[in-house]
């Protein structure tokens, strides 16, 4: 059996790892998308506030269990748990409003108004993934409070992280899901844009897959009563909040949207600019 203070040694190395990736993804990310929505940047400040607070925990855990044995520190596997549920919910919430978003490619030709639109939008959707998010979130944070307030003998706090964890993985599935339904629905000739598209549809899978499997992983480990689960678990939300930046940072920047039709505005006029050349036999 592995020692408890390597799990948690290697826990800590980890958190540090992916926390110092998402910080460099939130610098590209800022500097990037300077004029980007602004609840998109609260979306990914958000996140890495949380996740500050989970290395803080992991970081303490680890010093308490290491340096001073004979402590226990609850408060940090507290904010452990509940940290990782609002990364884990950050993340869907923003991925369920990019599904009810993407919904815009299927406006109807026949209606003329973004109100008449917004009225034949699918809200089912919306309605179950909003629904699975609170609630995996509340139980989490239920999980969280349990072991801070009845310390590592609760039961009732190991029953809330299972059925929050199930319903977490769940959620990740049927987003990967309905966002690779959703992309595939449209239609383009330009190859460039399909190419976009297929990679755009296995990053999503990848990404939403990776985060399933790590909490059924988690899940699976905490049935068996193992405490390898608390490895998966130091750093599982720094997988959700990586995969919510990588989303964002698939797009273009405005700036370079830009500079693309500016070059695509001078290859117009060069190719009409010699077509005029060789009607006229003019030498290009």
């Amino acid at each position: 059996m592995v020692p408890f203070q390597v799990i948690h040694l290697i826990s800590s190395w980890l958190n540090l790892i992916l926390y110092t990736l998402e910080v460099a993804l939130y610098a590209l990310y800022i500097l990037n998308f300077r004029k980007d929505r602004p609840i998109h940047r609260w979306v990914v400040f958000a996140a890495l506030i949380s996740d500050t607070i989970c290395t803080i925990g992991v970081s303490a855990n680890a010093y308490s269990i290491l340096l001073l044995p004979n402590t226990t520190t609850y408060w940090a596997g507290s904010l452990i748990i509940c940290s990782n549920g609002v990364s884990s919910g950050i993340e869907h919430a923003f991925l369920t409003y990019r599904i009810w978003h993407l919904q815009v490619f299927d406006y109807p030709s026949t209606l003329h108004t973004r109100q008449d639109y917004t009225k034949l939008r699918n809200t089912w959707p919306l309605v179950l993934l909003i629904s699975l998010t609170l609630v995996h979130i509340g139980l989490t944070t239920a999980s969280g409070v349990l072991v801070l307030t009845q310390r590592s003998k609760s039961r009732e706090g190991v029953i809330c992280a299972l059925i929050g964890g199930s319903l977490r993985a769940a959620t990740d599935i049927i987003i990967a899901c309905m966002l690779v339904y959703q992309i595939n629905k449209f239609d383009t000739a330009f190859a460039s844009t399909q190419t976009f598209l297929r990679r755009f549809t296995v990053k999503v899978m990848a990404t939403g897959s990776i985060a399933a499997v790590l909490t059924l992983l988690i899940l699976i480990l905490l049935a068996i009563n193992n405490n390898v689960a608390f490895i998966p678990t130091s750093f599982v939300g720094r997988v959700h909040s990586i995969t919510t930046l990588s989303h964002l940072s698939m797009r273009w920047s405005k700036e370079s949207t830009l500079k693309t039709m500016n070059t695509m505005e001078d290859i117009e006029l060069r190719i009409e600019e010699t077509t005029n050349r060789s009607q006229k036999g003019l030498p290009p």
